[in-house]
């Protein structure tokens, strides 16, 4: 086995991604955002040339969907034609989001640059004046976007015939143990991946970075190179590998043009201005080393409740006007906020929240809260509600379900309260 390899793994750059869901109003922000996907592969592509990688793979979705635009196409072109010029070949696979069964362009790919096909197959890499492969890459494109083959294991028999003293490379789009935060599209197992000839999968398809095994081999996935959406908070980039005396060892870089920021605030302040002054503080805090987009998401009982319903475009204007630092940007505020509830005050009163607070709490205070229950409902419904408790053993929480019920009672109560 070669002693010392390098290579960068991308995946899921989904090239000119509309970023559907947010709502800016600046023009500007949003040209920078819609070039940001550009801005990131380049990175990845100038990172490959300043470190003379030996190579680059990159694990499907390279559009962001089957209408490929022709600026996204010649955009990647153009890049693996650089790649090309300084000698370093670039292997891709395609996935669901740019199935091999779309449309493209035209045009020819420079000859150290491979695309694999609907079929699993190998690509093998050699360095100067060797007669031995250092590294061979067994990868699969999907031909339509729903592929519910596991094609994993197709690769790992595949790499049975490969010699276990070169290293080994898997390149897969696929879903791992069935992640439910993406489609299930060439489901396999960890285990399917772990028994096979390969050193290093290099998947794609998940957009949360994570290593699923850490060596022998190694199953990484990436994650996208830029966050698509406000719920797309975690860094991204790719990683470069470095193998030493057949050891791997990941290195990850950061490669957004835009982090976003999804922040939840219980609200305590008593004053609106305090509370805006803590939201531009964290938003300056955050974005010192790359810009981001906020959208904010206020919690808690408060006595600014109201205030907030009422007040929440002029706050997001407040902001806006007031951010000094041109890498931030406030995409919106969402109250979730109730309204404050003053046990005390409510106790004192003689009205039905008074006596539904007096009776609530009985029940939280009672010795024997399920015969107490028993008393209050009829047979029908206290069988209804065993039946949704799971196991005969199960102990049901009273203490959380009357809890629960008490606050939205008398929030319930308070708004009523309110409206007349």
């Amino acid at each position: 086995m070669s002693k010392n390899i390098r290579f960068i793994h991308c995946s899921d750059l989904h090239l000119e991604a509309p970023f559907k869901g947010v709502q800016l109003e600046n023009e500007e922000i949003w040209k920078q955002l819609e070039g940001s996907t550009f801005k990131s592969f380049e990175k990845v592509v100038q990172t490959a040339i300043a470190q003379q990688v030996d190579f680059v793979v990159i694990a499907g979705d390279i559009y962001n969907s089957s209408m490929k635009s022709i600026r996204a196409q010649l955009f990647f072109l153009n890049q693996m034609r650089l790649l090309a010029h300084h000698q370093i070949p670039c292997l891709f696979v395609h996935g669901n989001h740019d199935s091999l069964d779309s449309w493209m362009i035209k045009a020819e790919f420079p000859t150290s640059i491979f695309q694999f096909s609907p079929f699993v197959s190998c690509k093998s890499l050699y360095r100067d004046n060797e007669d031995t492969p250092y590294v061979n890459i067994i990868g699969y494109s999907y031909p339509s976007r729903d592929i519910q083959k596991n094609i994993a294991k197709e690769i790992a028999a595949f790499s049975q015939s490969l010699d276990p003293n070169t290293y080994n490379v898997g390149l897969l789009h696929c879903n791992v143990g069935g992640d439910p935060t993406t489609e299930n599209y060439a489901p396999c197992s960890l285990q399917d991946l772990l028994a096979s000839n390969i050193h290093y999968w290099a998947l794609g398809h998940v957009h949360t970075r994570k290593i699923l095994h850490d060596d022998h081999p190694a199953v990484v996935y990436p994650g996208n190179i830029q966050g698509l959406h406000i719920n797309d908070t975690q860094k991204k980039g790719f990683y470069i590998v470095n193998v030493h005396d057949g050891e791997t060892e990941c290195s990850f870089i950061e490669t957004s043009s835009f982090l976003w920021f999804h922040p939840t605030i219980q609200v305590q302040e008593k004053h609106i201005d305090s509370l805006i002054e803590s939201m531009i503080q964290e938003m300056v805090d955050q974005t010192q080393d790359s810009p981001g987009i906020f959208r904010f998401e206020l919690e808690g009982h408060t006595p600014l409740h109201q205030e907030l319903q009422n007040h929440n475009q002029e706050m997001e204007e407040t902001i806006r006007e007031n951010i000094e630092q041109e890498n931030c940007y406030l995409e919106s505020i969402r109250i979730r906020t109730k309204p404050y509830l003053d046990m005390d005050a409510i106790r004192k009163r003689n009205d039905f929240s008074s006596l539904f607070l007096k009776k609530t709490e009985d029940l939280l205070h009672t010795e024997n809260p399920t015969e107490k229950m028993k008393e209050l409902m009829d047979e029908a419904l206290m069988q209804k509600l065993f039946r949704m408790i799971p196991g005969k053993d199960t102990q049901i929480p009273w203490n959380r379900i009357i809890s629960q019920a008490q606050g939205l009672g008398l929030e319930l109560l308070s708004e009523d309260q309110n409206e007349d």
